[in-house]
């Protein structure tokens, strides 16, 4: 789904919580298991395509600044760092 979005792609996805960390809590979303209320805002997502656009874009923005590469390695290199800081810590 992170690569559907980060290309611009718009996304029709269930409630769930990896769906909702990447599109936002304002995103529409079908309820997790409702296969009718999935298709009916795939529908939607194909005909009104100025709200859909839209919100792609915001989307797609939101998950460029939040899921880089180097946003992802910044945020790698701080556990590291918290780790050897608290084994020195330990140590003492």
């Amino acid at each position: 789904m992170l690569e559907a979005i980060v290309s611009g792609t718009p996304v029709a996805a269930t409630a769930t919580e990896g769906a909702r960390e990447l599109l936002g809590s304002d995103a529409e979303c079908a309820a997790t298991g409702n296969a009718a209320e999935l298709a009916s805002l795939i529908v939607k997502k194909l005909t009104d395509t100025d709200e859909t656009r839209r919100f792609a874009d915001i989307v797609q923005q939101r998950a460029r600044e939040r899921f880089s590469i180097e946003k992802m390695a910044d945020e790698t290199e701080n556990v590291y760092r918290s780790v050897v800081e608290q084994k020195k810590a330990g140590r003492k």
